[in-house]
């Protein structure tokens, strides 16, 4: 068996947690900055306010996110050839590692 053929067949078996994965770091690595936007915009608003549109953004926007990039990931990912996945998944680790590093996150 090629190595293309071994690891897509392990990405495949193994395609929810990628997709989870991928979108928790990401979320992870926007978040952030996203929170500080948000405290930009909101910091003439009195403390509860604040507390309100954090809780907001959390839930509903940070919710809504994950659901959307999870479930774009795995039907793009279904989608692709055995090269194509192994070659996206492995660029866009190494992307979001680049971002966590930058970052200094790790």
């Amino acid at each position: 068996m090629d190595p293309i053929h071994f690891f897509s067949s392990f990405i495949r078996g193994h395609l929810q947690e990628i997709c989870f994965g991928i979108t928790a770091v990401t979320l992870m690595l926007s978040g952030r900055p996203v929170n500080s936007v948000v405290k930009k915009f909101t910091h003439n608003l009195n403390w509860f306010l604040r507390y309100c549109v954090y809780i907001v953004l959390c839930t509903v926007g940070y919710g809504f996110l994950s659901k959307v990039l999870y479930k774009g990931l795995w039907h793009w990912f279904a989608n692709l050839n055995n090269t194509s996945l192994v070659l996206w998944v492995t660029s866009i680790y190494l992307v979001l590692a680049y971002l966590a590093k930058a970052q200094k996150e790790i």
